[in-house]
C-alpha cells in the first residue's frame, strides 16, 4: 500500500530521475479512455455532479485525478470536470481538468484549469495526457490578504489572493448537460485517487464515497483511498 500522500508529493526530489520513470509509468490507467455519445432521452438538465465532501477549517486539498476525454455536446460552454476544491459559500478555489469551450470562441478544449471565484477568475494551461492520474492540489494560507495556490503534478500554477476563509473541500466530478458524457464509461472507469484534505499543517485521507443523484453517474469506493466514476451508458 502507497503512501496517502499526493502523487506529486510522494516523489521526493531526491528521486527526481526515476520518477520521470516510475511515476508517469505506473500512475496510467494502462489503456486508452474513449469517449462515447449519450443517449438523447437523458435530456438537458444542469448541473450534474459527483462529490465527496467534508466541512471544518481546511487549509489544503489534493486528489490523483484521472485524464479522460469525454464526449462534451456544447449545449453549455462550462462543459465537463473532475477537480478539487475549497469552498466557504460562493466563494471558491478549484484546480483539476476540463474539456470546455467557455474560453475557446466556442471551440471545445481539454485543459488543466483553476478558478477562482468570485471575480471568474481563470487560469488554464495544456492538458495533461489522456491515461494518466494527476495530481492536483490547493493550498490555503492566511494572510493580509490570504492566497490560495493551486498545484498541477507537482508544479505551481497560480495563486489567488482574497479574504475568505475556506470552511469545505471538496471532491468533485461535474457535467453541465445530460446530453454531456459523465468522465468514464462501465468499462473503463475514472478514478480520483488517494485524496486528501489538510487541517492547519497535517494532511488526513478523505475516505468518504462518492454521492450523487443521477442515475447515470455509476460510482464505486472499492477502498477507502479510491472512487471510480463512469456514465452508466458508456463502455469506455
Amino acid at each position: 500500500m502507497r503512501h496517502t500522500t499526493p502523487l506529486w508529493r510522494r516523489c521526493a526530489p531526491i528521486w527526481a530521475a526515476l520518477c520521470v520513470c516510475s511515476c508517469l509509468t505506473a500512475w496510467t490507467t494502462g489503456s486508452v479512455l474513449a469517449s462515447c455519445t449519450p443517449p438523447t432521452g437523458r435530456g438537458t438538465s444542469d448541473p450534474n455532479q459527483y462529490w465527496t465532501s467534508g466541512s471544518g477549517s481546511e487549509t489544503g486539498v489534493s486528489s490523483d485525478i484521472t485524464q479522460y476525454d469525454p464526449y462534451v455536446s456544447n449545449v453549455d460552454q462550462t462543459g465537463t470536470n473532475m477537480s478539487v476544491l475549497l469552498v466557504n459559500g460562493n466563494s471558491w478555489v478549484q484546480a483539476g481538468w476540463i474539456k470546455w469551450s467557455f474560453y475557446n470562441h466556442g471551440t471545445l478544449i481539454r485543459q488543466s484549469y483553476s478558478e477562482f471565484e468570485p471575480g471568474y477568475n481563470y487560469w488554464m494551461q495544456p492538458a495533461r495526457p489522456v491515461g494518466e492520474l494527476t495530481a492536483y492540489e490547493i493550498l490555503y494560507t492566511a494572510g493580509s490578504p490570504n492566497s490560495y495556490a493551486a498545484y498541477v503534478h507537482g508544479t505551481l500554477g497560480p495563486t489567488w489572493h482574497g479574504n475568505w476563509v475556506p470552511n469545505q473541500y471538496q471532491v468533485l466530478a461535474e457535467t453541465h448537460s445530460a446530453r454531456d458524457q459523465a468522465p468514464g464509461g462501465y468499462n473503463n472507469h475514472a478514478y480520483f485517487y488517494y485524496s486528501e484534505y489538510r487541517t492547519g499543517s497535517t494532511w488526513h485521507e478523505a475516505t468518504q464515497a462518492m454521492g450523487t443523484t443521477i442515475a447515470w453517474f455509476g460510482h464505486s469506493h472499492p477502498t477507502s483511498h479510491e472512487n471510480d466514476i463512469w456514465d452508466t451508458s458508456c463502455a469506455s
